[in-house]
């Protein structure tokens, strides 16, 4: 019973106790949720006829309104319908909470969008003019044709699609129209004289917030003024009314008038001004009435404090503060739906991409976050995870504070997987975008990043380039000052269009970027390789906050400090100047102005042009600089992958370092006003380079062509260089990043830089054996005969070429057994080694039998590759040369054939035991045969190397990582780049110094030795044009003879004396004589042979006459000297001291008179051959004579015993000197060219140029 009543009493409490707390509310309340309402968009903009789906947030349900039923609709759901143009307001609430939305209603309307309705040219000068349609408000790719009312004076030339250049050659007024189905639009061009001069820009201000005025321009017939970019009005006074436009102002409203001055239509004398225009605003002041914020709206009156004008916003809400990404107010984050992650190690968030639902075009990236967590807390935003908004579709403008920036993260997993060093390389810090960030976010169009100064150049799995790899609709991309992109950021890669055009500019916050791209690695404009930054078009836009319309390349922030407002890139007209800023096409190439010496320089070039041009004078446009002259060519230029040519004007005369490094691809340069180079390594790894012109005094005593390339990690990478008299053929050995079917990106772990290679130094017998293999493989290949019109071949192993195949077949053997080259190291076995060799036995050439695909699949499995479209692809990318295959087809019967007539056919070698099958590759190439083998095993295999020890315990430190091995045989070797002075020989003072060894450091290896001087072709080493070709004779050197006369093409070689040329007018007559004499000997030779006649190269070719005083004086080596019979006088003491001297011929000296005034200034002249006392024979004049005394020793020696014969060149005798004591009188011989018949005197004739009598 007690348990009955304790239970009773116990359940009247609880009964007692709900009721209490239901009914007097005295203990906890039950909690209700606060409802709110958050909009993404609070202005947004439809046409008439379209709708727009509201999707607000904060609230399980919402109520729609709008302010204008007649401009909007709006239903229970939230859907809007626009119903015809204006503006209404749409009012969006859950329960007391409310938010306002601005929508703007737009006509829907059809036509031709072609510009400025009117425009100026001056005669000779052309306008470019675009047309774009659009269809039910939207703009259209349809197609557009023009047409003109004239077809005189002007000329229309398509520019593309939808756009044509119209050029002007007669004054005039003529109409454009542009056409597409029924729609058409007009441009009026007014051609003016090319001394007319533009009206002035007219001082502009609004008054009394309704009326526009401006001072009157002189020469101005009318003017014509623009409302908000609507098309323009014909105004004849200084004042138009614009209270209709500035009465509907809101608070925050702009109205933009622009005015400017035109001319008569028929006055061609001058061309219309620029316009002036000025923003208007009202200038409210707001007196509140009812509270409001940016979550809550409010009633506010606005009254302008000029003008008195008022109105009554009855839903007025204000702006969120955005600050970082979020409301500074409310907390309302700028964009809905962001994922933002903690990283504990580095005690901050970081973004981890787009939640489920996002939907936003602008992305805002908050700087500081906090997840709720109170361990967490409010932290800084520091970096993007990778791939972290990879292929979102929905992003067009990204920004990021400025607050993400560089930092060090401090994760122990944040190193490189293969040597375990830290990836914070930039200063100790790494890129807040972490890879792959923004890939293939094909919508995306602009993005700020202001804090990010760098992009490095890593593929890591944990970090990475790419952020951008695929966003080909990339337009905009703001940096900060000093931005550096050493990656393939803005790579093109699977997913952008092939006819996707390169759009990518850069805008910085500044005036200078380190670089935008790395343009070794990767470069812009180029798709070559597995890296490159070609979404980028190269263009760099400078902060200035003074910009306008032609402020090209430069830019500035619009009102809201988001929008890029620019003046756009240079629009030239047809004499290559800019409408806009009147700088110079500069076709590409990148200038710079030098401040302190006031020139401009040239530090590289944009674009894929091949041929660059450099002018000597350059206008960038800036008033500040004009045009100045182009003076150098900065330190580590950006040429990128496609520039072969370049000519420099004579005003560039220096070099700074590593000018052209990057023109890998070089071919040619014309650097005439350059004669000397302090700084050096400027044609480092130019291996293309063939042609350098250079000054007639350019001096070459630096390491400017050293060959430190790529490839060159190979020691004896030009494997021979023998000098013959025939053209040595040269075998390279060449892998990694230098081979067409080589090395991709993720093929082998463990590689941390694909371009290690492996270094052995190649035997002597090594060298000899694959100079064997080489001349050997250029025979076998004579005996094919190759198509020329690009069909496919199959080389056939018949007849002779089977021996010629079985000399090619030993020689590679012994050069393979000659030589101990690396071995690679591959991931797994499945993949082929390589080795250096692989020509083996028996031989089988492919048929035509081979089907295309099977062919494809057995080439693409050989080279280690999956799939045929992959083995295509590789051999695409790497190799510039096969850019173009003949056809889709291009491996049908294994045979490439390219534009470039070159020829690429496999072997395909069989093992009969195993009947394994080896690939091999014959590529014929300008010259050059290049030989692919894909599997070394199996090629030991045939030729029954089979034991592979002894060559795999050879592999060194330096590991080499490739799939093949190449040979290439080339006739004109490493070495290609050859000197052109422009000037002659005689002319130049050239010095060239050429060190060809690899070891030393300082070598000049890409040159090939051989030096040309501008002239006539028939003269050996000389060099000249054919149109635009250069020439040059085949023989770099002379082949001279003992009189100093080449036997290939005649030229004269001086033996060291030296002409001076000598003229003098008679004053009688009129004539003037033109001679050379000889003033000098600089040589050291025993035999010297002076020329009849003489060219210096200036004053023509004339008779050398006179041989000057002391010409050879003291020359001891001297044993022969022969001058010409147009040497008739001697100057005096010619021969002195040439105590050697055995043998003189002068036959053309008769007479030497003492006192003369000769050419060289000498007056007295004697003892022409004092103290010559090994003198054994001299020819002298028929008739010689002399008026005082030519062979003699001074002083006389007691036991003198005369000697020197005489040999007359005739039959007078000759009158001799007491004192010439030299002369044996009892030998005084005539000349005879016959054999003679008097016997009273002693004859002599010529033998080999020499004086020999007849009988001794």
């Amino acid at each position: 019973m007690k348990k009955i009543l304790l239970f009773a009493i116990s359940l009247m409490c609880c009964v007692a106790f709900a009721a209490c707390a239901g009914s007097c509310g005295c203990d906890k309340k039950e909690e209700k949720i606060e409802e709110n309402v958050f909009l993404v968009d609070k202005e947004i903009t439809v046409y008439v006829g379209g709708t727009y789906k509201f999707t607000p947030s904060g609230a399980e349900t919402f109520t729609y309104s709008s302010s204008n039923e007649n401009i909007a609709k709006v239903d229970g759901e939230g859907v809007l319908t626009g119903i015809s143009d204006g503006t209404s307001f749409v009012n969006v609430s859950a329960g007391e909470k409310s938010v306002t939305c601005r929508v703007n209603v737009l006509k829907n309307e059809n036509y031709i969008r072609i510009g400025a309705a009117n425009r100026s040219v001056v005669v000779g000068g052309d306008v470019t003019i675009k047309a774009e349609t659009v269809l039910s408000g939207k703009v259209t790719d349809a197609e557009v044709s023009f047409a003109c009312d004239k077809t005189e004076g002007i000329t229309l030339a398509s520019d593309g699609k939808n756009a044509v250049v119209a050029t002007v050659t007669t004054v005039g007024n003529y109409t454009i129209t542009a056409t597409c189905g029924s729609l058409s639009a007009t441009c009026t061009i007014k051609a003016v004289s090319s001394s007319a001069e533009a009206l002035a820009t007219p001082t502009v201000k609004v008054q009394d917030c309704m009326s526009l005025k401006w001072d009157a321009v002189e020469g101005a017939s009318g003017y014509e003024v623009t409302l908000n970019g609507g098309e323009p009005i014909a105004v004849s006074e200084t004042e138009y009314y614009v209270k209709d436009v500035t009465d509907k102002l809101k608070n925050g409203d702009k109205a933009v008038f622009s005015v400017r001055a035109v001319s008569d239509a028929d006055n061609f004398d001058y061309t219309d001004g620029l316009p002036a225009t000025i923003d208007f605003s009202h200038k409210y002041v707001e007196n509140e009435i009812t509270p409001h914020s940016c979550t809550e709206a409010g009633e506010s009156e606005f009254t302008c404090s000029d003008c008195g004008i008022s109105y009554t916003d009855h839903s007025r809400l204000d702006d969120h503060n955005f600050d970082g990404g979020a409301c500074a107010v409310c907390g309302f984050e700028q964009t809905q739906r962001v994922a933002y992650a903690y990283d504990p190690i580095n005690d901050c968030y970081y973004v981890a991409g787009a939640d489920a639902g996002y939907n936003s075009a602008d992305l805002y990236i908050r700087s500081v976050y906090n997840d709720g967590n109170p361990a967490h807390g409010e932290k800084n935003v520091k970096y993007f995870a990778l791939g972290a908004f990879k292929n979102n579709n929905t992003i067009k403008r990204v920004f990021i504070p400025e607050s993400i920036t560089e930092f060090t993260d401090k994760s122990p997993d944040f190193k490189y997987a293969s040597n375990g060093k830290s990836l914070n390389t930039i200063n100790g810090k790494s890129s807040p975008l972490k890879g792959q960030v923004f890939e293939g976010c094909s919508e995306l169009e602009y993005i700020s990043m202001p804090g990010i100064h760098a992009l490095p150049a890593v593929a890591e799995g944990i970090y990475s380039h790419w952020n951008f790899r695929d966003c080909y609709n990339l337009t905009t991309v703001v940096v900060p000052e000093g931005f550096e992109n050493d990656g393939a950021g803005f790579m093109r890669w699977n997913n952008t269009p092939k006819n996707a055009v390169n759009r990518t500019d850069i805008y910085v916050i500044g005036d200078s970027v380190k670089r935008i791209s790395d343009p070794l690695s990767y470069p812009i404009g180029s798709d070559v390789g597995y890296g490159n930054n070609t979404l980028l078009t190269g263009d760099i836009f400078y902060l200035d906050n003074n910009a306008n319309a032609e402020s090209c390349f430069k830019w500035r922030y619009a009102e809201d400090g988001k929008t890029v407002i620019s003046g756009g890139k240079h629009d030239y007209n047809g004499k290559d100047r800019c409408r806009k800023c009147g700088a110079e096409n500069d076709y590409g190439v990148i200038y710079g102005y030098d401040e302190t010496k006031g020139v401009y320089f040239v530090s590289g070039v944009n674009g894929n042009a091949t041929e660059i041009v450099i002018p000597a004078t350059y206008n960038d446009g800036n008033p500040a600089h004009g045009e100045k002259p182009v003076t150098y060519v900065a330190a580590n230029c950006q040429w990128g992958a496609f520039v072969k040519k370049i000519v420099l004007p004579d005003s560039v005369t220096d070099f700074k370092g590593n000018s052209f490094q990057s023109a890998i691809n070089l071919e040619y340069i014309s650097m005439t006003g350059v004669t000397n180079l302090t700084s050096g390594n400027n044609f480092i790894n130019c291996e293309n380079l063939r042609t350098v012109i250079v000054n007639k005094d350019f001096k070459l005593n630096t390491q400017q062509f050293k060959n430190n390339s790529r490839c060159s990690g190979i020691a004896a990478r030009e494997i021979v260089r023998e000098k013959t008299d025939t053209a040595t053929t040269k075998v390279v050995v060449r892998s990694d990043d230098c081979n067409p079917f080589g090395v991709q990106a993720g093929d082998f772990k463990d590689i941390t830089n694909s371009r290690k290679h492996s270094s052995k130094t190649a035997s002597e017998a090594t060298i000899k054996a694959f100079d064997n293999f080489a001349s050997s493989f250029v025979t076998l290949l004579g005996g094919f005969t190759f198509p020329t019109d690009g069909s496919n071949y199959v080389p056939a192993i018949t007849g002779a070429n089977l021996t010629n195949y079985a000399a090619l077949y030993n020689n590679a053997i012994a050069a393979y057994n000659s030589s101990i080259m690396p071995f690679t190291h591959t991931k797994g076995d499945s993949l082929a080694k390589s080795a250096v060799i692989g020509i083996t036995t028996p031989f089988t050439a492919t048929t035509s039998t081979t089907s295309v695909s099977d062919y494809g699949k057995l080439a693409a499995n050989l080279f280690g590759f999956d799939s045929t479209d992959d083995f295509v692809k590789c051999a695409k990318g790497l190799v510039e040369t096969y850019k173009k295959y003949s056809s889709a087809g291009a491996l049908d019967n294994g045979c490439f054939y390219t534009e470039n007539k070159s020829f690429v056919f496999p072997i395909t070698v069989r093992c009969l035991d195993t009947n394994t099958v080896v690939l091999t590759h014959v590529i014929i190439e300008n010259g050059r045969v290049s030989v692919w083998v894909n599997d070394i095993d199996a090629a030991l295999d045939v030729t029954n190397f089979n034991s592979l020890e002894k060559h795999k315990n050879k592999t060194l430190n330096n590991e080499l990582y490739c799939k093949n091995f190449l040979f290439i045989t080339d006739p004109m070797g490493v070495a290609k780049a050859e000197i052109y002075v422009n000037g002659s020989a005689k002319n130049s003072t050239f010095y060239y110094v050429n060190d060809p060894s690899p070891t030393s450091g300082q070598g000049n290896e890409l040159l090939t030795g051989d030096v040309y001087y501008f002239g006539d072709l028939d003269k050996c080493g000389n060099w000249n044009y054919d149109g635009d070709v250069i020439v040059h004779n085949p023989y770099t050197e002379h082949d001279t003879n003992k009189n100093g006369v080449c036997t290939r093409c005649g030229e004269k070689d001086a033996m060291g004396v030296t002409y001076t040329y000598y003229e003098k007018t008679d004053e009688t007559t009129g004539d003037t004589f033109k001679t050379y004499y000889v003033s000098g000997y600089t040589g050291s030779g025993e035999y010297v042979y002076v020329h009849g006649t003489w060219n210096d190269g200036t004053n023509g070719e004339h008779k050398v006459t006179y041989v000057g005083k002391q010409a050879f004086l003291n020359k001891t080596t001297l044993k022969t000297v022969i001058l010409p019979e147009t040497v008739t006088d001697l100057g005096g003491a010619v021969f002195e001291g040439c105590s050697n001297l055995e043998y003189v011929d002068a036959r053309g000296v008769k007479y030497i008179d003492y006192h003369k005034e000769r050419m060289d200034g000498a007056k007295e002249s004697g003892n022409n051959f004092i103290n010559c006392t090994a003198l054994k024979a001299v020819v002298i004049g028929s008739g010689y004579s002399a008026t005082v005394k030519q062979f003699l020793v001074h002083p006389k020696p007691d036991d003198l015993t005369p000697k020197l014969a005489l040999y007359v060149f005739g039959t007078e005798a000759p009158t001799l000197d007491d004192e010439d004591t030299l002369v044996d009188r009892s030998k005084i011989y005539y000349y005879s060219a016959t054999v003679p018949t008097d016997t009273a005197k002693t004859y002599w004739h010529y033998v080999d140029g020499i004086a020999t009598l007849w009988y001794s």
